[in-house]
């Protein structure tokens, strides 16, 4: 058992995506419906992310990519932006305020049924080690039509 024990404290921690959250037009959390109502506004998409779990003193630039999948099984990158790194906050990065235009996001959304819209964002953090960019966090967002909660 203390084996066990030692092995999991000295394992590494692996970075993740500690806070990943959008608002539409300053506010809301959700697509409009119906579809008529949503392609009537000019909102833009406001997204802010928070990555932890980074080596401490690692300075290495950071770049956050967000992504919305089209149609079939195409995926298009619709920001990018270099991460800060507060010195406050050692082993965490930090993107505010990415914005997606609305004509932009509202391509991305899926119409299932004209009352259950779905907008699928994907967020991918790339690290640059030894002259390549490597892939070290990936996860999802997901909007519909329900509002959520702000925490």
């Amino acid at each position: 058992m203390w084996l066990f024990l030692a092995l999991s404290i000295a394992a590494p921690i692996r970075p993740f995506a500690s806070a990943f959250g959008c608002l539409i037009g300053g506010g809301r959390t959700h697509v409009l419906i119906p579809r008529v109502r949503e392609e009537a506004t000019d909102d833009e998409l406001v997204c802010q992310v928070e990555i932890g779990g980074l080596p401490r003193y690692d300075r290495r630039s950071l770049v956050g990519e967000l992504r919305i999948p089209v149609r079939g099984r195409k995926v298009r990158t619709v920001a990018s932006r270099t991460f800060e790194r507060p010195d406050d906050l050692p082993g965490r990065a930090r993107l505010e305020d990415v914005i997606v235009p609305h004509a932009t996001w509202l391509s991305g959304v899926e119409w299932r049924t004209p009352r259950r819209p779905l907008l699928r964002l994907i967020l991918h953090v790339y690290t640059k080690d030894r002259g390549r960019w490597r892939l070290i966090v990936s996860t999802e967002l997901q909007l519909d039509d329900r509002p959520k909660r702000r925490r």
